[in-house]
């Protein structure tokens, strides 16, 4: 083995060690990527089951009041009712009637705005799981970015240190040596190769 070969076994040591943590870079650029492209959708869905919260509420409202309307329509056509025959409609059972009608809808409009509300709720907490796990995406990819850096250095220091062991047995075989371009023959050349061992 020449000079050339000897400087050319460190230097494939020295790219094999930068080419795997070049490797272990772009891995892990692509995994944080792929950790933050998870917590942009998880951001987005978590947007979209707040707006949903929000769209039950004012459902929610609005059907309360209309159920609130109802029950006002339901009473003055009891009234109507009542008066038309005769019928004294504010004492005695006839105000019964029409107050029993007035709880029965005020408790149809609490359900319905309860209703609203637990819908909302569980958008909300849709809306947390989501920005939960968006968060946990995120610091997944940060510590896949930060597992990389610190696998590639330990993987380039350990192939450079490779590198100079190689350079070290090499050289003390000989084949450094300005003098000679090959290694030399027969017993220096067997003791080149027990050194490499």
């Amino acid at each position: 083995m020449g000079v050339y070969a000897a400087v050319a076994a460190v230097a494939i040591s020295v790219i094999s060690a930068g080419m795997s943590a070049y490797g272990q870079m772009q891995q892990g650029e692509q995994q944080k990527k792929m950790a933050d492209y998870q917590a942009a959708v998880g951001e987005q869905n978590a947007k979209i089951s707040d707006r949903a919260a929000q769209d039950a509420e004012e459902r929610g409202r609005v059907a309360e009041q209309q159920q609130r309307l109802k029950t006002s329509q339901m009473i003055g056509t009891q009234r109507s009712a009542l008066a038309s025959g005769g019928v004294q409609v504010d004492s005695g059972s006839a105000l019964d009637v029409v107050a029993d009608s007035a709880m029965l809808g005020e408790m149809d409009a609490l359900t319905v705005r309860q209703n609203a509300e637990r819908e909302a709720y569980q958008y909300r907490v849709q809306a947390y799981s989501s920005r939960t796990q968006a968060g946990m995406s995120t610091l997944a990819g940060n510590n896949a970015a930060s597992n990389a850096a610190w696998g590639a250095g330990t993987t380039l220091i350990g192939g450079l240190g490779s590198a100079a062991m190689t350079g070290a047995k090499l050289n003390a075989a000989g084949a450094f040596d300005s003098g000679s371009k090959t290694l030399p023959t027969g017993s220096a050349n067997k003791g080149f190769w027990t050194a490499m061992g």
